[in-house]
């Protein structure tokens, strides 16, 4: 969009406009240019090579564009101009990676805003990687049967679940900060607890952050951490709180259970919400993945 007036003259055309409207707080001004958007791996520090992802504007949300970015370099320029304080959502998709950004197209100070051909707008990506769990109750192995034998007449166990990222260093997940701006749920990372089959309803979850029931299935999740879940490494030092692993502890009242029917499945997702489970008839999201997951036949009395 050419500029005919103002400080800069009347006969140039420039291949962005420049708003003469600016933010006396901050010396800034309006601009409409196309957008330089650069990725940079969060753990590694390393630009992923030859990624696509989506644009969206408005609301609802609508797709503008699918860039793709060049070669190594992490970087790709819109076909598009945006103007300042133009909201944009975008969303990087690869493979198990999955993020969702808001972004707000900024201003410029005038010097960069006459000199840059572009704005230009830096975002995280991340590799993903896998899990493993283990699922004890008395240090005792009770991820595929917690039988007769495991139980030893306890009627009260306490479960501790550890997941560990199994994969390489300076891989792992990152919660989106916005909710997905289509279809409203939030990309976390949950333990998500399932109880069903005859006599679910006698036993009673503790130790979850919340409980609901749907159906006849009565659900327990806990909120993980993503970034504990993280392996990030800089020189032979992990950062703190990015150490790969969490463990959480949960327990079952099976006082009142007395048949031998109902099932646990213990189950961690990426990219969960569980609020829009609750209103979504158990769909804990479109996105989700899981992590790792075990199925429990729950036996509480000897035959």
């Amino acid at each position: 969009m050419g500029l005919d007036r103002g400080w800069f003259g009347s006969n140039i055309n420039l291949p962005f406009s420049i708003s003469d409207n600016k933010n006396q707080n901050t010396g800034l001004v309006n601009i409409d240019k196309k957008l330089e958007f650069s990725f940079t791996n969060k753990f590694s520090g390393v630009a992923p090579t030859t990624k696509t992802f989506y644009v969206y504007q408005g609301s609802p949300p609508v797709l503008v564009e699918t860039l793709t970015t060049v070669g190594a370099t992490g970087i790709v320029d819109s076909g598009k101009k945006y103007e300042s304080g133009t909201q944009l959502y975008v969303k990087y998709v690869d493979g198990n990676a999955k993020l969702w950004y808001s972004v707000l197209i900024p201003q410029m100070n005038p010097a960069d805003a006459q000199s840059s051909t572009y704005n230009n707008i830096d975002l995280d990506s991340f590799t993903a990687s896998t899990y493993s769990q283990t699922l004890l109750v008395s240090s005792v192995d009770a991820s595929s049967n917690y039988t007769v034998s495991t139980m030893s007449g306890n009627t009260a166990p306490i479960f501790v679940y550890q997941i560990t990222n199994a994969g390489a260093d300076n891989t792992g997940l990152i919660d989106s900060a916005i909710a997905d701006p289509i279809y409203g749920d939030q990309w976390g990372t949950y333990l998500v607890v399932a109880i069903s089959g005859v006599g679910y309803e006698t036993v009673l979850p503790s130790g979850f952050d919340q409980t609901f029931q749907i159906g006849q299935t009565v659900y327990g999740v806990i909120h993980l951490s993503s970034d504990m879940l993280s392996k990030w490494k800089v020189g032979n030092t992990y950062e703190p709180g990015y150490t790969g692993g969490q463990t959480v502890t949960f327990s079952l009242d099976l006082t009142g259970y007395a048949v031998n029917t109902a099932t646990m499945t213990v189950t961690a997702y990426a990219y969960c919400d569980p609020a829009y489970a609750q209103t979504h008839g158990g769909n804990f999201g479109g996105a989700k993945v899981p992590l790792s997951t075990d199925t429990v036949a729950l036996e509480a009395t000897i035959p």
